[in-house]
């Protein structure tokens, strides 16, 4: 944090970068305290929304850029490469009494992992699987598998619960721990593990 400029860096949910045309204006509208319309583009409908906000600060996670802003509609995250248009206003705004950059991004984190994980996955793994789960699955997935990691069995094998988006999503992360990884559930999830494991064996003459 550097005078009245307020960002934070936050460790990865992806990897790519991405093309922010409006970053440079971001970043002034939250160093001078400017308001600023933007025509902002969504996922949700309606997929086109023009909002006039106040920039509290910007926030860089994996390479993607978020502004952080209050707005009628209250404090709001919006991904800066997102951003249509944007349009910088006369008027500034004050600060809110306590509000907290970090402390707001952290919250907002949790609050969509919540909407994000549908599901759960069942594993059972080996001892470098579990070693390694955290280079294979997001950060808030991998906390929870260990969290949730009951002690060894017989062979040596961690019996974890791993939240998940959906079966496609979860597919191919999970092949990706080798067979050091089992799915114990649900079935439908360990039958693909298996089927799609069967499939890519390479066929010998």
């Amino acid at each position: 944090m550097a005078g009245r400029c307020r960002s934070t860096s936050i460790p990865a949910w992806y990897q790519d970068s991405e093309e922010t045309l409006w970053l440079s204006a971001v970043a002034s509208a939250v160093w001078n305290q400017q308001q600023v319309r933007i025509r902002y583009e969504r996922w949700a409908t309606p997929h086109e929304v023009i909002r006039t906000v106040d920039s509290y600060g910007v926030v860089l996670k994996a390479g993607r850029w978020y502004l952080v802003a209050g707005s009628a509609h209250g404090v709001r995250t919006y991904r800066v490469s997102r951003i249509a248009e944007l349009e910088p206003l006369e008027g500034t705004f004050t600060w809110p009494a306590g509000f907290d950059l970090a402390a707001h991004w952290r919250e907002y984190l949790a609050s969509f992992d919540a909407r994000r994980y549908r599901d759960q996955a069942v594993l059972r793994l080996s001892p470098e699987a579990l070693a390694g789960i955290g280079q294979v699955l997001d950060s808030s997935a991998a906390r929870a598998a260990e969290e949730s990691a009951a002690a060894p069995d017989a062979d040596g094998w961690t019996r974890v619960v791993v939240p998940i988006e959906s079966y496609e999503q979860a597919l191919p992360k999970l092949l990706l721990l080798g067979f050091g990884a089992e799915v114990v559930g649900p079935p439908e999830l360990r039958e693909r593990i298996r089927a799609t494991r069967r499939d890519a064996r390479p066929i010998r003459g």
